[in-house]
């Protein structure tokens, strides 16, 4: 009987860890950028802890994955020597960050103050964006540039796909293992 306790115990704990972390990474950010006045389309997961101190300033589109550790920058702290040359402590400047549909924004990923970024991209890990970026696109790098277009990334990647996100954790591990 004690197995059995144990057995169900765990079992209950995973299905509330795994719910859990889902509303504290997925869900919670996406609403916390709500109520700071960011707009944030439907179907997005963020996984990024930080958020600046100009929310209101972001747009977020549809379909939207952003990744750990991302910064989405709305003002330039670089005003900061400005500020000291011209006497004029009172200086700031702010731009917003748009973000299209269906935008993948792998972890580390910098985007500074004015960009606004297209729809269907990808952004490769740990890579700076200082520039608008196009639609239909992949890039990387620091400073992000094209790496490829959305039809070439699709045509090397899908015939590697595999579908899992039916699978339980087991099975997936099953089928991956083999």
């Amino acid at each position: 009987m004690n197995f059995l306790k144990k057995l169900v115990f765990n079992s209950l704990f995973m299905l509330n860890a795994n719910a859990l972390n889902k509303f504290l990474f997925i869900k919670a950010p996406v609403d916390y950028l709500r109520r700071k006045g960011a707009t944030v389309g439907e179907g997005c997961r963020i996984y990024m802890k930080e958020i600046g101190s100009e929310p209101y300033l972001l747009t977020i589109g549809n379909h939207v994955s952003i990744g750990n550790g991302v910064e989405l920058l709305t003002h330039d702290g670089a005003v900061w020597v400005l500020r000291e040359l011209q006497k004029n402590h009172e200086l700031d400047w702010f731009a917003p960050v748009t973000i299209g549909n269906n935008v993948f924004i792998s972890n580390g990923v910098k985007v500074l103050p004015g960009v606004s970024i297209g729809d269907n991209v990808i952004i490769g890990a740990n890579s700076v964006v200082t520039k608008s970026l196009a639609s239909n696109k992949v890039y990387a790098g620091a400073p992000a540039k094209e790496v490829s277009d959305i039809i070439k990334y699709s045509n090397k990647k899908l015939p590697d796909c595999v579908e899992t996100k039916t699978m339980s954790a087991d099975e997936k591990q099953r089928f991956l293992s083999n």
